[in-house]
């Protein structure tokens, strides 16, 4: 199905909480999404590795709202209570976890580690509401902001 299909064909969705969403929904870039699902599925170091790779590189949205000029960057927080940044990397992930989001800027994945690393938060969630994602601590962040690729315990 082509990009112009995916975005504008009428798909059956589901409701889950409030969240509206369709269970066949894949993000924009295919390798990305398969390399999600090929992590989840098996774990092994050669898959993170390849997800690390594509994550190192990506283009991040950043749900924000205007603040004199500049922006807010949206965050949560974790099970411990500490700051989680939230990022996705297409607006169907966006569009999953806020339906009614205001608006994104997008940004380069260097440009999203350091705003995380800057600004006290100690994770990354990528696609919190899927349909794949991951979340990235912050010292997998700083081995990704260096060039470096993390070794996942």
């Amino acid at each position: 199905m082509g990009l112009f299909d995916r975005l504008f064909s009428r798909k059956p969705e589901t409701t889950v909480g409030q969240n509206v969403w369709n269970p066949r929904d894949r993000l924009l870039d295919e390798d990305l999404h398969s390399a999600f699902e090929d992590t989840m599925r098996d774990g092994t170091a050669e898959s993170w590795h390849r997800l690390y790779s594509l994550l190192s590189k990506s283009t991040y949205c950043v749900l924000s709202s205007s603040k004199d000029g500049g922006f807010k960057i949206t965050a949560t927080q974790n099970e411990r209570g500490e700051l989680v940044m939230v990022t996705f990397s297409d607006p169907t992930a966006i569009k999953r976890w806020k339906p009614d989001a205001p608006g994104f800027v997008a940004m380069t994945s260097q440009n999203a580690f350091q705003i995380m690393l800057e600004n006290g938060f100690t994770e990354l969630s990528i696609n919190p509401a899927g349909p794949v994602g991951c979340k990235l601590s912050r010292a997998e962040v700083e081995c990704l902001s260096r060039g470096e690729m993390p070794v996942r315990p």
